[in-house]
């Protein structure tokens, strides 16, 4: 099928795909509505090694970053979620807890950022900042000291979470966006495997699909005319009236070509 064809079932079918697309974009906004929502707060945490000097100081730097990916691994490990289950008293296991926290590492950073996602936002908050707080202690425990008895990582929350204002999910904007695409592809599916399904013959661009003979005449359809079926007598100035005489005329030369008994003069003369 050539891209023209293409164009031309948009063209005739754009009323069914809109009709399609409004569905699909009515289904998903109610789908949307109905979903529970969902917050998430976010914490930030900034990891440094202390030190006496600057070559120390780089040294540590250089570890702490090496270190950042294991210290986002320990955010969701049981040693820091279940003192903060036991702490904010909530009724669910760490594996559970797992599954809606988020720690992340910024490229190039020694920054750990902690997302907690709740139906509530305040809890949401509470989880966040409560497993920012475990994890600072945790990671100055599994990290080694010094010599002299004092801590090498030292961890500092840059940025406490606060309570979301908008949910995190749905996220309307895109559940839209994507009802609206698909909607607008089923629609020119459906469009087009309708086109390659029907069978009827519309047009003269069907006729000359289905066969390699010539056409004789094309009588169209003119709504300024009324449907009478002796359009010759009542409208014979007409279109359609012209089109019927040519297609007459076209049968009788055709006739005339082929062997036949017939007088072609007294045919093509005849009324």
């Amino acid at each position: 099928m050539a891209l023209r064809e293409y164009f031309e079932i948009l063209r005739q079918r754009w009323l069914s795909i809109l009709l399609i697309a409004l569905t699909v974009l009515a289904l998903t906004s109610l789908i949307t509505l109905v979903m529970p929502k969902s917050y998430t707060a976010t914490t930030r945490l900034f990891f440094a090694v202390a030190g006496n000097s600057v070559a120390d100081l780089a040294d540590g730097s250089n570890f702490a970053e090496k270190q950042m990916s294991s210290y986002a691994e320990v955010a969701t490990t049981p040693i820091v979620l279940d003192p903060v289950i036991s702490s904010l008293g909530l009724r669910t296991t760490s594996a559970e807890l797992k599954k809606s926290i988020e720690a992340t590492v910024p490229v190039d950073t020694v920054i750990i950022e902690i997302a907690a996602t709740d139906s509530d936002p305040r809890q949401a908050a509470r989880i966040a900042n409560a497993i920012g707080e475990r994890l600072t202690t945790v990671a100055e425990d599994l990290t080694p000291g010094r010599e002299d008895g004092s801590e090498t990582v030292r961890a500092t929350t840059l940025a406490t979470a606060q309570v979301p204002s908008v949910p995190s999910s749905p996220n309307i904007p895109k559940n839209l966006s994507l009802g609206l695409i698909v909607g607008l592809v089923l629609g020119i599916g459906i469009a087009v495997l309708r086109q390659v399904l029907d069978t009827k013959v519309r047009s003269e661009q069907d006729v000359r699909a289905l066969t390699e003979s010539s056409i004789l005449g094309v009588v169209a359809f003119d709504q300024q005319v009324p449907r009478h079926p002796v359009i010759l007598r009542d409208e014979p100035l007409a279109a359609p009236s012209e089109a019927v005489r040519r297609l007459r005329t076209n049968l009788q030369i055709r006739r005339c070509s082929q062997p036949t008994k017939v007088n072609c003069g007294q045919l093509i003369n005849s009324r």
